[in-house]
C-alpha cells in the first residue's frame, strides 16, 4: 500500500478565543447581534435591546451588565477571531470554552474549580482581581499561544451568579 506523505509548514496553536473546549454539554446561543465589534473569548452582556427578535450582545465592561456568556468563535461569522458590528454572533451560555485572557493571568491563576473574574474589555482577569465576578469557573487549564494571546479554558454555567463575600468564596 503506498503512503501518503504529508507536511505542514506551520505548528498550530491547541486553540483559538472563543473556541468550543469539549464535547461536555453545551448551548450556543445564536439568537445574538453584535453592537460594536466583539472579539470572540470574551465576556459579552446584553444591551436590553431586541432587534427584529434578536437579543443585542455587547463586550460585558462593567459589573452591572446582564451576562448573556462568552463570545464563540465561528468559521462563518467571526472567521477573524471577532463579529463585526450588527453582525450575527454567537455566544456560548452554558459549557467550556476557551477564553480570551489579560496578559497579566497565569497558571498559577486559573486553578481547577475558582472563580473567574473578568476585566473591563471582557477578557479574564488576574485572580479576583476582576471588575466582574461571575460564578463561572477555571478548569485549571492554561496555554500561551505563539503570538502571545493568553487562552484559558473557563465553565460557562448558564445563570450562575457571582458569588458573595460573606459565602467564603
Amino acid at each position: 500500500m503506498a503512503q501518503i506523505p504529508a507536511s505542514y509548514s506551520r505548528k498550530r496553536d491547541i486553540a483559538v478565543a472563543g473556541q468550543i473546549a469539549d464535547t461536555s454539554l453545551y448551548n450556543i446561543d445564536g439568537t445574538c447581534v453584535a453592537e460594536g465589534d466583539i472579539k470572540t473569548g470574551v465576556l459579552v452582556a446584553s444591551t436590553g435591546v431586541v432587534s427584529n427578535g434578536h437579543k443585542v450582545v455587547k463586550t460585558a465592561t462593567a459589573a452591572g451588565n446582564t451576562i448573556v456568556g462568552i463570545a464563540q468563535f465561528s468559521q462563518a461569522y467571526s472567521p477573524e477571531g471577532q463579529y463585526e458590528d450588527e453582525s450575527a454572533a454567537n455566544v456560548m451560555t452554558h459549557g467550556r470554552i476557551w477564553a480570551l485572557a489579560d496578559s497579566t493571568v497565569t497558571e498559577a491563576d486559573c486553578a481547577f474549580g475558582s472563580f473567574v473574574t473578568f476585566t473591563a474589555t471582557g477578557t479574564v482577569a488576574k485572580g479576583d482581581a476582576g471588575v466582574i465576578k461571575t460564578g463561572y469557573k477555571h478548569t485549571g487549564e492554561y496555554t500561551k499561544n505563539a503570538d502571545g494571546t493568553i487562552l484559558v479554558k473557563v465553565q460557562v454555567l448558564e445563570g450562575a451568579v457571582a458569588p458573595s463575600a460573606s459565602a467564603g468564596a
